[in-house]
């Protein structure tokens, strides 16, 4: 795995370990705190007290159980990715020692009738009407897979929207995540206005629905809520990205902005990775993540993949 590809795995997880203790925080709280680091300063309570300095929350876990989920299966299957999730949900697979935290009611939701036996694709029926983040950055290791493999936007969109039915029916949140591909791939690849061109290329090939939904919520923001919301995360991700010099910035102008620090961070996090490099990426954040092995041997097993197909 290249440099630009460790960046977008690692630049997510330690984004999310970096948010962790600062969840739900406001942004005026996050704004006065001083001393922002992944050991919060003294004089902050962190969020979650049951996860360790240099632990990834859900959104960390669930991109890794996707990286893993295309190494089994060759690439992706929503029967294999369910699995994973439902493993990580109730065994703590890919989470820092095993301590689930920080899952959203809509995921919550949809583990509990997929273990009942609901049908992969109709798990999402619980809450038809949810648009959250928790769908967005866990894309990124398809996003690379599919770079890697030379694949076409068609197949952008196919798997875009695929992965996100598992768990999210709104077609919004589908478009985000494929959106949030393609731009991914265009950093990789280094195409000019990296973003606006993943726009320019879906918009040339979904249908009327997709391309007023692309105009009227994500361009305009239109009937968009600001707490959680796929869009906000989308579009906050954008601004931030493209505006910060290097890794280190981009992720703690996210962390700042409070709230949802860790499905912004994530998304934030996995992008600038690849933008700067793993290199870019704080040695001293690194060092602090936890199980790192894990990490490892995960991209072992997905270089290993990528050379025998």
């Amino acid at each position: 795995m290249n440099d630009k590809m460790k960046g977008g795995i690692y630049g997510l997880l330690v984004g999310d370990a970096l948010a962790t203790p600062y969840e739900f925080r406001s942004p005026e709280y996050m704004q006065n705190l001083l001393n922002i680091d992944m050991i919060p300063p003294h004089n902050h309570q962190r969020t979650y007290k049951e996860a360790k300095v240099g632990s990834w929350s859900d959104e960390g876990a669930m991109m890794l159980c996707m990286l893993n989920s295309l190494t089994i299966a060759h690439g992706f299957r929503a029967d294999v990715y369910m699995k994973q999730l439902l493993a990580y949900r109730t065994q703590g697979l890919f989470a820092v020692d095993h301590v689930v935290f920080g899952c959203s009611r809509q995921f919550e939701q949809v583990m509990k009738a997929y273990q009942e036996g609901t049908k992969v694709y109709s798990c999402a029926d619980v809450n038809p009407k949810c648009r959250d983040a928790s769908a967005l950055s866990r894309t990124l290791p398809l996003a690379l897979y599919l770079t890697q493999n030379q694949a076409d936007a068609k197949d952008f969109i196919k798997y875009g929207h695929a992965q996100t039915l598992l768990t999210h029916q709104q077609l919004v949140a589908g478009i985000c995540s494929t959106i949030y591909m393609q731009w991914a791939r265009n950093i990789y690849l280094q195409v000019k206005n990296p973003f606006v061109r993943a726009l320019h290329t879906l918009l040339e090939l979904y249908n009327e629905e997709c391309r007023e939904i692309i105009a009227q919520q994500i361009i305009r923001r239109q009937g968009v809520t600001p707490l959680n919301d796929v869009v906000t995360c989308l579009m906050d991700a954008y601004t931030i990205v493209d505006k910060a010099e290097n890794y280190h910035d981009a992720v703690m102008t996210a962390i700042k902005k409070g709230n949802q620090t860790t499905a912004l961070a994530s998304a934030v996090g996995g992008i600038a990775g690849i933008k700067f490099g793993y290199q870019d990426i704080p040695t001293g954040w690194l060092n602090l993540l936890r199980e790192r092995d894990t990490i490892e041997n995960l991209i072992k097993k997905y270089d290993m993949e990528c050379v025998e197909k």
